[in-house]
């Protein structure tokens, strides 16, 4: 009787010895699949890029003035296109600069902060989104309006040839009146169409744009009198033969399934 209660007991240790271990086993392979990738402590992208589904950039045109309620519709549609985009979508954004001489610098370069911590340390994302949303808005509170010269062409060459090699999609939101006004061509004339035809200068700065989505957010300008269809559609054919695609660009959020949808062609006027 004694050795059958000893078997039981050590039955019985052994089961409990087997369900802790398991225990252990579960919690520590629960943390290890849920922890959060490593990230860039400056811009919140994580160290494996390839994590970064998208890249979205910003081209913000500041060479001329605009109007409060301009400048906030540019604000407000980046900002939908960023809020449905997925965590770690990288967000760039660049002013109108010349580029020929050195690649552009981007005035913000930060990835989408996820909404919520696998682990439950949400004080930490919500610093991350707080920082995010702080330096997002302030490059729109600290635009410089104060630029001589507006080398467009230049500027998107620049950035085409920033984007990230690590297989994302490109996605290029342009911002502009599109008035190009450098050395390459002068718009603000009204005999620029002339200019343009068989513009050497024009076809070796071309932009090669291949493969990224772009969207014109055009901005009017009525004190132009060319500033009209025929303009836009000019620089709409310039950026297709630049290999661009001009297409409705849909952002989906994975984690809350809401969606918004940029058109390739929005008037900002106001």
């Amino acid at each position: 009787m004694a050795r059958r209660r000893r078997s039981g007991s050590s039955t019985t240790s052994k089961l409990v010895i087997s369900a802790v271990v398991l225990v252990v086993v579960g919690l520590f392979s629960f943390l290890f699949l849920n922890q959060s990738p490593k990230t860039n402590q400056i811009t919140g992208c994580p160290t494996d890029s390839t994590l970064s589904d998208r890249t979205i950039v910003l081209l913000f045109d500041t060479t001329s003035k605009l109007t409060a309620t301009q400048e906030k519709k540019i604000r407000d549609i980046t900002y939908q296109v960023v809020e449905k985009s997925n965590t770690f979508d990288r967000v760039r954004i660049y002013e109108v600069d010349p580029a020929s001489e050195k690649l552009l610098k981007a005035e913000f370069d930060f990835c989408k902060p996820a909404k919520e911590d696998p682990l439950g340390n949400n004080v930490r994302q919500k610093f991350a989104k707080i920082n995010f949303e702080r330096r997002f808005d302030k490059i729109f509170q600290q635009a410089d309006y104060e630029r001589p010269t507006s080398p467009i062409i230049e500027a998107l060459g620049s950035i085409a040839a920033s984007f990230p090699l690590n297989g994302s999609s490109k996605h290029l939101i342009i911002a502009s009146d599109f008035i190009e006004n450098s050395e390459i061509l002068n718009q603000f004339q009204s005999s620029w169409r002339s200019s343009s035809e068989n513009n050497k200068l024009l076809e070796d700065r071309r932009p090669s744009l291949e493969g990224i989505k772009v969207s014109m957010l055009f901005i009017p300008r009525a004190s132009i009198d060319h500033h009209n269809k025929n303009f836009s559609d000019w620089w709409k054919d310039y950026l297709k033969s630049s290999g661009a695609r001009l297409v409705d660009q849909e952002f989906i959020d994975s984690e809350t399934g809401q969606s918004y949808v940029l058109y390739p062609f929005i008037p900002i006027t106001g």
